[in-house]
């Protein structure tokens, strides 16, 4: 049940990071990284209160601040993921379609990259904060449930 819970609480933090990603990006015309920062720390927000709550509920931590500090390192590494993603997809997009076709920087393209860095800084995602953010007891717990 837990996978399910993570899945729905993603799907929020996507919509959330999505839609953002693309108001900065297009609509305000902020820069693409600073956009992709700015919209998936809206995310981080948003997924640290519902996988708190929900998610990982069932899951006291005797020791909060350090399990956000453990969030807060986790979302780092995964906004880099991401945002390496985003860069990388946009990088090969410019390199092998034919300058007829849709610039790199069109929403359509903008809206391809992001839903495949999201793909893929999710995977990354569910495991760190499993195996690492919401254990039980002490900060350098390790889980014993097979999850």
């Amino acid at each position: 049940m837990r996978p399910v819970k993570f899945a729905v609480v993603g799907v929020l933090n996507t919509a959330v990071d999505f839609v953002a990603f693309n108001v900065l990006a297009t609509l305000v015309g902020m820069p693409i990284i600073a956009a992709n920062v700015a919209s998936y720390s809206l995310g981080v927000i948003n997924s640290y209160v519902w996988n708190r709550r929900w998610t990982f509920g069932d899951r006291p931590s005797e020791r909060r601040r350090a399990e956000f500090v453990r969030f807060i390192i986790a979302n780092i590494a995964g906004a880099g993921i991401n945002t390496a993603l985003v860069w990388t997809v946009l990088a090969l997009y410019h390199a092998f379609v034919p300058a007829a076709g849709p610039t790199a920087d069109s929403p359509v393209t903008l809206a391809a990259a992001k839903a495949l860095a999201i793909v893929g800084s999710m995977v990354f995602n569910y495991t760190v904060f499993h195996r690492w953010v919401f254990v039980p007891g002490v900060p350098d717990a390790v889980p014993s449930d097979p999850e």
